[in-house]
């Protein structure tokens, strides 16, 4: 692509976006729910819930603690979270540990017990099950 110009360079770019689509053998290795700055609708309780989420994804976190403390019913911040995130709180909060897993199951030697525990997850068999569903494979592959 560098030593293209003009529509060329386009051209060598749609090419390589067509090939990385059509590719069968695709591995995600960290979730989106990983990146630390959450990208929601801008609402100010959900943006805080979201926030909070990413800075003590390793702390216990009930919904409905995290509901009173943005100032909304359980209820109804159930509704608005899954608005504008589209996902559950809970499934947003599994998200972010996982990706957080993965992340340091790349760039650290802790073992996957460590990490699991690290990030959240109170019982290993529980991380292992999730990390499947969503990666495809065990954690310590």
């Amino acid at each position: 692509m560098r030593e293209q110009a003009g529509l060329k360079r386009w051209r060598v770019f749609i090419e390589l976006i067509d090939t990385l689509l059509r590719e069968e053998d695709v591995q995600e290795l960290a979730s989106e729910s990983y990146c630390l700055s959450p990208r929601v609708a801008s609402s100010d309780p959900i943006d805080r819930a979201c926030r909070f989420i990413c800075e003590h994804y390793a702390e216990s976190i009930a919904h409905a603690d995290m509901a009173r403390s943005v100032g909304l019913a359980p209820a109804y911040f159930n509704r608005l979270f899954r608005r504008n995130t589209r996902k559950t709180f809970s499934a947003y909060l599994s998200g972010v540990r996982l990706g957080q897993a993965s992340r340091m199951l790349v760039q650290s030697d802790a073992s996957v017990t460590e990490i699991a525990f690290a990030c959240g997850f109170h019982k290993l068999s529980n991380f292992n099950r999730r990390f499947r569903e969503a990666y495809g494979c065990p954690p310590r592959n």
